[in-house]
């Protein structure tokens, strides 16, 4: 069962070697190819190897010794990698940072790692300086750029030092090479135990693969706009490039029009993405004026890639799309797809790599391994799973027992191997391939002076895959931290909503289901809607306002289109400019099951009967939920839909008043919303 029939190829026995031979051995191979493209700058694989040597030298004069852990904040850059490799040659271990963190992360994951040294892009030096302070243990600052004051300037290093890296003996299936920062399954980040034979055997069965189409070639030109900080990034994108003798081309940051031009310009051939990035590029009006021939495949990881998103992509610019899996904790590659095509299946992330078992245990109990096909919690087994959390015993028998590591993800496995990711067991949101701990964020929130309690969950997006979204309980509000507001039985289902409510009951959340998450922040906005005041979101030129919530309502209200009865009112004003704009609202309201309304003025007009005016002198409406399309919002029609319990504005005007009042706001163009709203419904209904 754990290992089927089509299971891949054994590549075992495993070489033991330290990581850093990776970039020896390509600096061997191929010394003048370039290795690297970063802005105007080229650098080649002996370029980057003797850099590094440089650095392992500088290092050890600073006294780095072996197992000291070297911190490193930067972008995607040339010295990333000349940084990565230095700190290793030198025996230490790396410590990537997130570009993005701010002075309090930082210091957390530097405290917590114990780290003497920081190897820093200039541009994020305020970020250093003000988390200084809360790091005793920093000795040294290493600047990438421009250097100031007691901080060093890491090309002066360089020059200052001999290509000779001290002699240091490595166990590498003991010592550890890299400790990126990992939030696990639950709970705060912690430091990830990789060592070097995690990280070298990851490599060779992402690019070993008997019986396949390569993977990664020395030919091949890879697009790095993935952070170099992240494991994906780190594993798939700078090793395995290293690795295969192929050309990476380096992305600072992430902008839609460079990375087309980029890929155009240098002949990318493979693409190393997220599901965001693949929603954007179909989406780019004029992708055809961008050349993308040269583009043999496009790998996607980090989040699930549905398979509408992965056919759509194939469609539109012909790339062959596979998926794959992965997690921190597993250096990070545990499975992907096939390249071949009567092999590949979309939507799955495919068979687990060569020498890696994996099973699906009921998620309840952990224990029972289920039939194929059922949805359980997904569980590894191989030579690339972490040693385990720094300095954190209990998180990690928590996370690996019996030699399992328990993914907190839910899957399912076909009678073929092919593993099909569902959802999340474990509370963590994630945002375009980055997890967010709700708790990290509710301590956060907590020190505000004005906060009593609050609870964090995530908020679908079809762009980010899921936006953190905070419920505050406010002091002052006579709102106290033992207020029930939501009664939930022992069969879970919700059957009380009182006016109050708390983050204690509110915690509640992050143990259901996604159609029952919907359906708990439909009852909540409800409750703060009637009884706490309405706090407007504005979701700028956006058609995603809970189209699970709103598919939810449709399913529970069908029918009900008599304007005084409807529970769902689509209405139209001003905004709307002719008699044939009432079809598109019509479209939406019959999605939803509700019905269309209409403002005074267009009823005088003769585009639609009186039987739905709402509003003044029209009829007293009480929907759950109101959307007011193309509505400025008089004061007579604001006093109309105070009673629903939830307000969705669609507006051009960012001023208009109905946004005072709106639960949720887009915005845009009316004729440009509300299709895509449409279609996202629809899209959701079907799934």
């Amino acid at each position: 069962r754990r290992m089927p029939p089509g299971a891949r190829t054994s590549i075992a026995p495993y070489k033991v070697y330290p990581l850093w031979e990776v970039l020896s051995q390509a600096a061997s191979r191929l010394p003048q190819k370039v290795a690297v493209i970063d802005g105007e700058r080229e650098f080649t694989f002996s370029q980057l190897d003797e850099k590094s040597d440089r650095l392992a030298a500088a290092l050890a004069g600073l006294g780095v010794e072996k197992a000291d852990r070297v911190g490193l904040f930067a972008p995607n850059c040339a010295e990333f990698i000349i940084g990565f490799f230095g700190i290793i040659k030198a025996g230490a271990t790396v410590t990537p940072v997130n570009a993005a963190y701010r002075e309090r992360e930082l210091a957390h994951q530097l405290g917590n790692a114990g780290a003497k040294v920081i190897i820093a892009h200039q541009a994020l030096l305020p970020v250093v300086q003000a988390a200084r302070g809360e790091l005793p243990e920093l000795e040294t600052v290493i600047v990438i750029g421009e250097a100031s004051g007691v901080d060093l300037s890491l090309e002066e290093l360089l020059s200052k030092h001999r290509p000779e890296p001290p002699r240091v003996s490595i166990d590498p299936r003991e010592d550890l090479a890299v400790l990126p920062s990992s939030s696990g399954t639950t709970g705060l980040p912690k430091g990830v135990m990789l060592t070097h034979f995690n990280l070298t055997s990851n490599l060779e069965q992402f690019l070993n693969r008997p019986g396949e189409a390569s993977i990664m070639r020395e030919e091949d030109v890879v697009l790095v706009h993935l952070p170099l900080f992240h494991s994906y990034g780190m594993t798939v994108l700078m090793n395995a490039a290293i690795a295969s003798g192929a050309t990476q081309v380096h992305m600072a940051r992430f902008d839609m029009e460079q990375f087309l031009a980029l890929c155009s310009r240098h002949r990318v051939t493979m693409l190393v993405t997220v599901p965001p990035v693949i929603l954007l590029i179909t989406q780019v009006p004029d992708i055809e004026k961008y050349d993308l021939s040269s583009m043999r495949v496009c790998i996607s990881g980090a989040a699930p890639l549905s398979e509408e998103l992965q056919q759509r992509l194939e469609g539109l610019t012909g790339i062959p799309t596979i998926q794959g899996y992965g997690l921190t904790e597993t250096s990070p590659i545990t499975n992907l797809d096939y390249l071949e095509p009567e092999r590949r299946r979309s939507g799955s992330i495919g068979p687990a790599l060569a020498d890696t078992e994996e099973k699906v245990v009921d998620s309840e109990d952990g224990v029972r391994e289920l039939p194929r096909g059922e949805v359980g919690e997904l569980l590894i087994k191989g030579p690339q799973v972490m040693k385990g959390y720094w300095m954190n015993p209990e998180e990690t028998a928590e996370t690996i027992k019996d030699g399992w590591l328990y993914t907190g993800d839910l899957a399912r496995m076909d009678e073929e191997g092919y593993v099909y990711i569902v959802d999340r067991k474990k509370e963590l949101i994630k945002y375009k391939g980055f997890q967010v701990a709700p708790a990290e964020m509710e301590a956060l929130l907590l020190e505000h002076p004005q906060v009593l309690d609050v609870a964090v969950v995530g908020k679908p997006d079809v762009e980010a895959g899921e936006l953190p979204k905070a419920y505050v309980v406010a002091k002052g509000t006579g709102l106290t931290a033992d207020c029930t507001g939501l009664e939930i039985d022992p069969q879970g289902n919700f059957v009380q909503v009182r006016p109050a409510f708390s983050g204690n009951i509110l915690a509640h959340i992050r143990t259901r289901t996604r159609p029952q998450m919907a359906t708990v922040r439909y009852k909540i906005m409800s409750s703060l809607c009637r009884d706490t005041g309405r706090q407007g979101e504005i979701i700028r030129q956006q058609a995603e306002i809970l189209p699970s919530l709103l598919t939810i309502t449709a399913r529970e209200n069908r029918d009900k289109t008599n304007i005084t009865e409807a529970e769902v009112i689509v209405s139209g004003g001003a905004g709307l400019q002719k008699a044939a704009d009432f079809s598109l609202l019509s479209d939406l309201a019959g999605l939803l099951g509700g019905t269309v309304g209409s403002s005074r003025r267009l009823v005088d007009s003769g585009w639609i009967g009186k039987e739905h005016q709402v509003g003044f002198s029209g009829h007293t409406v009480k929907p759950r939920i109101y959307i007011a399309c193309g509505i400025s919002g008089s004061p007579q029609h604001l006093a109309g839909m105070r009673e629903s319990d939830i307000i969705i504005a669609i507006n051009s005007d960012p001023s208009a008043p109905i946004f005072k009042i709106a639960d949720y706001g887009i915005i845009g163009d009316l004729y440009e919303v509300v299709p895509r709203l449409i279609d996202r419904i629809k899209r959701e209904r079907c799934h």
